[in-house]
């Protein structure tokens, strides 16, 4: 049979676990959702600082029959940035024109490839972003020099919630666009860090509940020790037994009754 104090033990560790686990499972959402936005935010501004220079070597090298030159060119910029898993040279009727991803070694070779991004998307003088709900979000940048989601005829509006699967960002000569692939794999990583982060505070908030839970325990239940030694005596026949509680709560009062009871 479990004594009150390890029920009451129990109890305030019992809180404690589950206060710590919703916050940490909070924290570790919360933070998830801002980096989700903090990754393609990057890649939003590594497209604008990338694209002039990959569709200028793709027109000079790349369509000209230089094709090591041009991979010299885009191999160290799309080394650049982990979040980046593939790119992709479209011309303005969604035809494919380069592909990171099976272009390694030697240019392609066979029949006109083309890719469904749509044509509002790849006619567009705006960058577009594709979510995991299929979601379509065109953007620009404000005064501030901050990226703002807008519609196609401009209207400002909120960047949706989820992963962003491809940036498409068109060239400034509006004859291409590159298409930047986004991987996730380095959030997962970031995610999990913090995971083993939140389940080291968890295992210190347990011991630390456990800790204070004993001594908070053992005072709160030490008059109720006392009145117990009391009763105790008095059913050995030792009437008139004490006890001391200085307490003023109602266990006090408990005990100034016993004390009262025990005399008579």
């Amino acid at each position: 049979m479990r004594s009150i104090k390890t029920k009451l033990i129990w109890v305030l560790a019992g809180v404690v676990i589950i206060a710590l686990i919703s916050s940490g499972t909070l924290l570790i959402w919360f933070n998830a959702r801002e980096m989700r936005k903090e990754i393609f935010l990057d890649v939003l501004s590594f497209a604008e600082l990338t694209n002039n220079s990959i569709v200028t070597s793709f027109e000079q090298f790349y369509q000209n029959g230089n094709f090591l030159q041009f991979r010299r060119d885009v191999n160290p910029l799309l080394s650049k940035n982990i979040d980046v898993s593939r790119l992709e040279v479209i011309g303005k009727s969604g035809e494919l024109l380069y592909d990171s991803s099976t272009e390694t070694e030697v240019p392609y070779d066979g029949s006109s490839r083309t890719k469904d991004y749509g044509l509002e998307r790849v006619r567009s003088v705006k960058p577009s972003l594709l979510f995991d709900g299929h979601q379509i979000v065109f953007v620009r940048k404000s005064a501030e020099q901050e990226w703002l989601a807008v519609t196609e005829d401009d209207q400002i509006i909120d960047f949706p919630e989820g992963k962003v699967v491809d940036i498409i960002f068109p060239h400034r000569n509006a004859r291409l666009s590159v298409v930047y692939q986004l991987d996730y794999s380095a959030l997962w990583n970031r995610t999990a860090q913090m995971a083993i982060s939140v389940l080291g505070v968890l295992a210190a908030g347990i011991f630390l509940a456990s800790f204070f839970g004993i001594s908070f325990a053992g005072r709160l239940l030490r008059p109720l020790k006392e009145l117990e030694r009391g009763v105790v005596q008095i059913g050995k026949g030792a009437f008139g037994s004490q006890v001391v509680v200085s307490s003023n709560d109602e266990i006090g009062i408990l005990a100034q009754n016993f004390n009262q009871m025990s005399k008579t």
